[in-house]
């Protein structure tokens, strides 16, 4: 159910972002969330529980520096928004 909602959480804001004015820098730090996650991953299996905790918790700044960018410049469309409005 989590990872439900970060799925569709991030599909929507990588909907949003696209034409706005801050979407490179939303991109470029949601990109390295994705990678740091997936980095994570291995780790753990490798068994480095430690270094996984630290490169899991680089997922979530990275998620939040894309939230904080997208949210500092201008969106050109809110899909969800323009649903709920008709």
């Amino acid at each position: 159910m989590d990872m439900t909602c970060v799925f569709f959480g991030l599909f929507h804001n990588m909907y949003c972002a696209h034409g706005a004015e801050m979407a490179i820098y939303y991109y470029f730090f949601t990109g390295l969330g994705v990678n740091a996650y997936i980095l994570g991953w291995y780790v753990y299996k490798c068994g480095y529980l430690k270094t996984s905790i630290y490169i899991h918790s680089l997922v979530h700044i990275c998620a939040n520096i894309a939230n904080t960018c997208l949210a500092a410049g201008h969106l050109t469309t809110t899909p969800i928004v323009h649903l709920l409005l008709k």
